[in-house]
């Protein structure tokens, strides 16, 4: 798939878009997925904002922008967790 940085039309919020490319039956395990982070309120947890469908079939997920390192990336060069 496809990960954007995009600014929400209706508040200018950041957010990211991630355009899932996967079959029917891995579509519907990461809407199962998405809508189990939906009921999720964690300050760790990146916040799940929206899902829909393109024209064109491609899942779309809308999530919080969590700037700063990955957590791949800090335990990569020995930072704190």
């Amino acid at each position: 798939g496809k990960v954007f940085l995009v600014s929400r039309k209706r508040d200018d919020h950041i957010c990211v878009l991630r355009i899932c490319d996967m079959s029917e039956d891995q579509k519907q395990l990461t809407i199962q997925e998405a809508r189990l982070l939906e009921k999720l309120n964690h300050p760790n947890i990146v916040t799940f904002m929206e899902m829909f469908q393109t024209d064109e079939g491609e899942l779309c997920i809308v999530m919080e922008y969590a700037n700063g390192r990955s957590i791949f990336c800090l335990a990569s060069i020995g930072g704190d967790l």
